[in-house]
């Protein structure tokens, strides 16, 4: 009873990766690859609720998701096997460094992950 229940709760779920994968009417855009070469896993994206959390940002009946529809087609990616890894800290930023610490992370985008080095990341020295 167990593993049908899995085997049931498996299937479910690769059910709804496979739909959110279908393009739908919308309008597509060609993004050029803003990542150095390596390999991405994608945790968090597509047209579905039950693989992409941002979409519930574009419900308009809910006031305070007003500041963050713009990340609803957002996808989020992990690097696999990447050739340059760093961990950076945001120590003045509780949830958003993109607007609490904006600054600190343009300078990490352009400075490191664009160049594919750390030499902004903690451990470094320079923060």
């Amino acid at each position: 009873m167990l593993f049908t229940t899995l085997g049931g709760m498996s299937m479910y779920g690769s059910v709804i990766a496979l739909f959110s994968r279908i393009i739908t009417g919308a309008r597509l855009v060609d993004l050029a690859f803003p990542l150095v070469p390596g390999r991405y896993l994608v945790v968090n994206g597509g047209r579905n609720g039950g693989t992409n959390a941002h979409l519930e940002t574009l419900d308009a009946s809910v006031p305070r998701y007003r500041m963050w529809r713009g990340q609803s087609y957002r996808v989020d990616l992990v690097a696999v096997k990447a050739p340059v890894k760093g961990f950076y800290t945001f120590v003045r930023s509780a949830h958003s460094p993109m607007f609490e610490e904006p600054v600190r992370l343009t300078e990490i985008l352009r400075g490191d992950v664009l160049m594919g080095r750390t030499q902004l990341s903690d451990g470094t020295g320079q923060r």
